[in-house]
């Protein structure tokens, strides 16, 4: 959903030791070091940061030099001073680790887990049938996590040497950002994906009976409420009315 240029800066990268976990599929929390890759704060301008939206500006603002999208897939992670090890996201139900005063918590999400609300194509950025690791970034009642992939971006301009009856369009490799997708957690509907290019599986009007949105809480919001609007404004909505 959200794109943030990254100029090369996977070149830069590097790996810090700090205090975390991993779940396994059993429940059994390990504990031990996990490798952090991170990016040199100088090479990070101010273009290149991460930039949250202000729910989670706190969390993240002492770790905007965090490599995010190589924590998507899988971790190294060393328990009881032992070598490190890939730990893939396969295999846990997630991991975290503290880092600059800061707990941060990853889950495993199928896509396939959960019945989801917009189509998610086979080419999309977000495979219809992936499995990633995805960051809890904003605490609630529906509470949202972050999907980070690093995609190349590519730029399109029209080749008009074949004539106005054919032309042909270009395309050109313009470098790579850092993509951020939203997932928010329903409490019994699951992990459910946001799009804002893809369309809706369901007829909008069936939105708030699928989400067993109250009746009251319907009532604040407006005709022009995006999906991750009405997931903000639940969160608040109902930790003042519960």
């Amino acid at each position: 959903m959200l794109l943030f240029p990254m100029f090369l800066l996977g070149l830069f990268s590097f790996g810090q030791d700090v205090d975390g976990y991993y779940i396994k599929k059993s429940g059994d929390t390990i504990r031990g070091k996990v490798k952090l890759p991170l990016l040199p704060k100088l090479k990070l301008g101010a273009s290149s940061q991460i930039v949250f939206d202000p729910l989670e500006a706190e969390a993240a603002k002492e770790a905007k030099e965090i490599d995010y999208a190589k924590l998507t897939f899988d971790i190294r992670f060393s328990s009881g001073g032992e070598k490190y090890e890939k730990i893939d996201r396969l295999k846990v139900k997630g991991f975290g680790f503290l880092y600059e005063a800061h707990q941060y918590d990853f889950i495993s999400w199928d896509v396939t887990a959960n019945k989801q609300m917009y189509l998610i194509p086979a080419t999309g950025d977000v495979a219809p049938d992936g499995v990633y690791f995805i960051l809890r970034s904003v605490e609630g009642a529906w509470p949202v996590y972050s999907l980070f992939q690093e995609v190349e971006m590519s730029r399109k301009s029209w080749n008009n040497n074949g004539g106005p009856s054919s032309p042909a369009i270009n395309k050109s490799y313009d470098g790579n950002a850092l993509k951020r997708d939203v997932i928010f957690e329903h409490p019994t509907k699951g992990l459910l994906y946001i799009s804002d290019q893809y369309p809706l599986l369901m007829k909008q009007a069936q939105v708030p009976q699928f989400l067993q949105l109250e009746q009251a809480f319907m009532q604040t919001l407006s005709s022009k409420e995006t999906m991750l609007d009405i997931v903000k404004k639940y969160n608040v909505w109902a930790a003042n009315n519960r």
